[in-house]
């Protein structure tokens, strides 16, 4: 008997028996079992031998079977896709159900095809399945496909799978890979929770009532100019009151009496008197008066508080007006 005979005879018995048929959206074209291995042998018959791959692979996830592992390796050899072909020779070889007579057959096949762009470092089957499905899963930037389905040929070594699916969160799983061996990775997709911002509360600023400023300099500088008046008004004493009183109590006296002499020296004192209370509350006045009005510039608004320079044919100074 032929290889062909042989692999169409073994697509009517897994077609004939007697298995539940499961029908899915999971799947493609939501097929059944059944459904899926006629049109895979139809296809196959045809010489459509993608199209009987994809049929193949997709009856497996409904109900695996070793026998459509090794159709799907005898299909991917007619399709001239010998990598993919030795591949799944060699899953079907590892599968627990396998028959001894056909593994023998399988390997004799995979050693047939001579294979170059086989690489026994590679994976063997990896698997991929969502909740739900439809997800599309990437490794280093390159879509491998929509989940449900498997590929072979993945490299070895801890790899990186991204699923992605509009509406649900990113999930990524890494699976250690080993040569030939196979493997199956899920993911239970998470629907994105879409965050609402919170309402921007404007907070009115806190006023702090105004203490006003502080006047405890206020006080010093009109204190000094207090004293300055008081020694102006001292000198004015002495100079109106109390030098005109000795002038005439000392005109009572012959000069170069004693009592003349101690009048003349209480005179000098008072005039000395008078110069000081002049001189120091000039000063004193000027000093404490600039402090104070400095002072009250500092706490004036320049609407408040205007400096008026004002010259007349005896006088010249400042005048300054505002609410103090």
């Amino acid at each position: 008997m032929s290889r062909e005979s042989i692999t169409r005879l073994g697509m009517a018995i897994i077609a004939g028996a007697s298995i539940f048929a499961c029908s899915s959206s999971v799947w493609a074209e939501d097929l059944t079992f059944e459904e899926a291995i006629g049109q895979a042998k139809t296809a196959y018959d045809a010489e459509d031998y993608d199209k009987a791959v994809e049929l193949l692979l997709t009856a497996n996830r409904i109900q695996p079977n070793s026998r459509l592992l090794l159709n799907i390796a005898r299909s991917y050899a007619r399709s001239g896709d010998c990598a993919n072909a030795v591949a799944y020779f060699k899953a079907f070889s590892r599968a627990d159900d396998a028959e001894d007579s056909l593994v023998k057959t399988a390997n004799k096949e995979a050693d047939e095809l001579a294979c170059d762009a086989f690489d026994d470092e590679a994976s063997g089957r990896v698997m991929f399945s969502s909740v739900p499905t439809g997800a599309s899963v990437s490794l280093d930037g390159k879509e491998l496909g929509k989940t449900p389905f498997e590929t072979v040929l993945l490299g070895q070594g801890e790899q990186k799978f991204v699923f992605t699916l509009e509406g649900y969160e990113t999930f990524e799983r890494t699976v250690k890979l080993s040569p030939q061996s196979d493997a199956t990775v899920a993911a239970s997709m998470q629907e994105k929770v879409e965050e609402v911002p919170e309402p921007v509360v404007v907070q009115e600023p806190v006023r702090i009532p105004s203490t006003g400023p502080d006047y405890t300099y206020h006080y010093v500088a009109g204190g000094i100019a207090g004293v300055g008046v008081g020694l102006v008004v001292l000198g004015l004493v002495s100079d109106l009151v109390l030098i005109p009183g000795t002038d005439e109590e000392r005109e009572a006296f012959a000069p170069g009496t004693s009592d003349y002499q101690r009048l003349t020296e209480q005179r000098s004192s008072q005039a000395t008197m008078a110069l000081v209370g002049y001189i120091g509350g000039a000063a004193l006045i000027a000093g404490g008066g600039g402090w104070l009005t400095y002072l009250l510039l500092q706490d004036q608004d320049e609407e408040s508080l205007s400096v008026t320079p004002v010259f007349g044919s005896d006088h010249a100074g400042l005048s300054i007006s505002g609410a103090f």
